[in-house]
């Protein structure tokens, strides 16, 4: 069913375009830390509406691992192709409206992507195969949207604190020694 879909929103998008400025790009996570699991929405900004849109996202797998893709906003149908873990891809994430466009000028929510932390170091999200579609009627492309990139920085996980070390093998040591002075004098005849 998604590859028919998607199949079909490819024939179906083969109109000249006609309204350009959207910008598409990626939220920041904040902080995220190697073994966590972590967010990032994907907003569009533009005045003009937006009547859906299909785009991959590309990360480094020896980094990221893509876990799921949820449409986010107004969109009537929503979908992606599959996960590629191997070659660092969610394939065909599209939505689009079975009606008016979604017009908003502070951003439009697309799409809300989970990933998992697997490794520190630096990874790149970025989009390829982009398309906006202005018309959901006509299917009308847009002429020039932006796609942005978004680094990420992927930390280490914490270490303990030496206190908590400190503190954690005093503990065991006197829990160790009270017992070996318990059982000692259990021993000891009186």
């Amino acid at each position: 069913m998604k590859t028919t879909l998607f199949t079909s929103l490819l024939l179906l998008l083969g109109s000249a375009g006609t309204a350009s400025g959207t910008v598409i790009s990626f939220v920041s996570p904040g902080p995220v830390v190697a073994g966590n699991t972590f967010t990032v929405d994907v907003n569009a900004d533009d005045s003009a509406g937006i009547g859906g849109f299909l785009f991959d996202v590309n990360f480094d797998p020896t980094i990221v691992n893509a876990v799921d893709a949820v449409g986010l906003g107004d969109f009537d149908n929503y979908d992606y192709s599959y996960i590629d873990n191997t070659g660092g891809v969610i394939s065909g994430l599209f939505g689009l409206t079975t009606g008016d466009t979604i017009d908003s000028g502070d951003g439009i929510p697309l799409a809300e992507l989970t990933f998992s932390a697997i490794a520190s170091g630096d990874v790149t999200l970025s989009f390829g195969n982009e398309l906006i579609i202005t018309d959901p009627d006509t299917f009308a492309t847009e002429d020039n949207p932006t796609f942005n990139t978004l680094d990420i920085t992927v930390a280490n996980a914490p270490e303990p604190a030496t206190w908590t070390m400190l503190l954690t093998a005093g503990a065991f040591a006197l829990l160790k020694r009270a017992s070996f002075v318990i059982a000692r004098k259990r021993s000891k005849p009186e």
